[in-house]
């Protein structure tokens, strides 16, 4: 039991006493939106476009790191480029900005810091939890069935994952480029109704099937904490 405690309590002074090195993030990318309106498709021009924002991470040690990122894009979606024979005949169409404030943890597969040679590659995995603010004008039968200045913004939480890879650049400069989806839990992204009361006899959307969004990019980071002048062995 001595042991394990002492084990315990020189794991926990490495964290505590640690260099803990953080980083600032500029992210360029795509948004891309999967629902009723764009079942399969992940990046088309016609299911999202640009999304940019900040991040900031916070490395634990070089295996671990929490990251907190602020992103804006737009998602949409059409029948008209779904490869659907329903959606011809439904003729819809949405688009919305989408604001997305995240915290996440990630997993580095190999130890990675930047400015360390030794250490200037790893792919890596995350998760974490999202909240999103969205508000779409969508269209049927080229009529206004929601417009964004009809209601509020809505605002929602969604369970971000995916995976990435990060590399070194220069001193002070590192590459990260992942891919991440987000499970929304929702089934109005698109503000589609499931029940057209002027189209009683089909479906017009699924109550079970939740939408959901992703966001493709690279982000250029910037080492803030500066490197210990301290011998590794001190």
């Amino acid at each position: 039991m001595k042991h394990i405690i002492s084990a315990i309590l020189i794991l926990a002074s490495g964290l505590l006493f640690s260099q803990k090195i953080t980083e600032l993030g500029l992210f360029v990318g795509k948004g891309n939106y999967n629902g009723e309106l764009n079942p399969t498709n992940q990046f088309s021009n016609e299911s999202g476009s640009l999304a940019i924002g900040g991040v900031f991470r916070y490395n634990l040690n070089p295996r671990y790191a929490l990251k907190g990122s602020v992103l804006l894009t737009e998602i949409k979606g059409n029948d008209e480029i779904a490869d659907l024979v329903f959606g011809q005949m439904r003729k819809a169409s949405f688009e919305s900005n989408l604001l997305e404030i995240s915290g996440q943890i990630e997993f580095n597969f190999m130890e990675y810091e930047i400015g360390e040679q030794s250490r200037g590659f790893s792919p890596f995995i995350f998760v974490g939890l999202s909240a999103f603010r969205y508000n779409p004008t969508t269209i049927q039968d080229e009529e206004f069935i929601r417009s964004s200045s009809d209601e509020d913004n809505t605002w929602a939480l969604a369970l971000p994952f995916g995976i990435g890879v990060k590399v070194n650049l220069l001193k002070r400069l590192g590459l990260s480029a992942e891919w991440g989806f987000r499970k929304t839990g929702k089934d109005n992204l698109d503000g589609l109704p499931n029940t057209n009361l002027e189209r009683l006899l089909y479906e017009n959307g699924k109550d079970y099937d939740n939408d959901w969004y992703s966001l493709i990019g690279v982000s250029l980071n910037y080492r803030l904490t500066k490197k210990n002048s301290c011998p590794s062995n001190f």
